[in-house]
């Protein structure tokens, strides 16, 4: 789209000899590495908006409170919010501060929103709630697999990352005898950082009625093999993944 990319992480600066020269307060972590090329870019472009966009509902508010600095219009998003991770007290006010001095606060669930706000201890005024892009055609539902005979298949579907998605959960309880005697088969459809930690699990367990089939770009096919959406969460914005098969009925 004619966009340039840079790549906070891969930046370099001499790090460790400066933090050598420097007293501790002023000592280079990567959050004020990436503050400072943020702030030199804003300060010879001085954009018309800033968009920030949130894996959370806090890790990009350093940004946020750059632009308020610099008097640079700018606008939060908030892809998810986790209820058992409340900010400390000292943050609080900070953090209200940045929210409240965006354009626009946009949350994916109304969930979300409400638990930020419970958060900072403020309504957002200046917030709305808005909708990600799904994968499926909007036409009307898939056909129904109707092979019963050979077995109910659920599909868990998203990444396998337990902090988030807590496949673990759903695997402690497939280890229950009445559900690995039902004919029943789940696939956890995805990649990520817990993948063979979820498969070392399963064995443990001794699941024999799971599987692991990995990535796909083809996400109606899934629904082609399969008959219901099964998911265990541990926090979410709004999973995209459950909008999907619902379009698929």
């Amino acid at each position: 789209m004619g966009c340039k990319v840079r790549d906070l992480e891969r930046l370099r600066l001499p790090q460790r000899v400066m933090n050598l020269l420097l007293p501790d307060r002023y000592q280079l972590t990567p959050v004020k590495k990436h503050l400072i090329f943020v702030y030199l870019y804003l300060k010879a472009r001085t954009p018309d908006l800033v968009i920030i966009s949130q894996g959370d509902n806090y890790d990009g508010l350093h940004f946020g409170h750059l632009c308020r600095k610099l008097k640079l219009p700018y606008v939060l998003i908030c892809q998810k919010a986790t209820d058992h991770f409340w900010p400390p007290d000292k943050s609080r006010k900070y953090m209200r501060d940045v929210f409240e001095s965006a354009a626009r606060c946009f949350f994916v669930s109304r969930h979300n929103r409400s638990l930020t706000e419970d958060q900072i201890g403020g309504p957002l005024v200046n917030a709305a709630v808005v909708r990600n892009p799904f994968l499926v055609a909007a036409d009307g539902p898939r056909s129904w697999p109707g092979t019963e005979k050979q077995g109910f298949r659920l599909a868990c579907v998203g990444r396998l990352h337990l902090l988030d998605k807590g496949q673990d959960v759903l695997l402690r309880m497939l280890a229950m005898e009445k559900w690995k005697k039902r004919d029943l088969h789940v696939s956890f459809i995805g990649h990520g950082i817990n993948r063979e930690g979820l498969i070392a699990l399963a064995t443990k367990l001794e699941i024999q009625n799971v599987s692991f089939p990995g990535q796909t770009n083809d996400v109606q096919g899934i629904w082609n093999d399969h008959h219901a959406l099964i998911m265990a969460s541990r926090s979410e914005g709004l999973p995209l993944a459950l909008v999907e098969a619902m379009l698929c009925g």
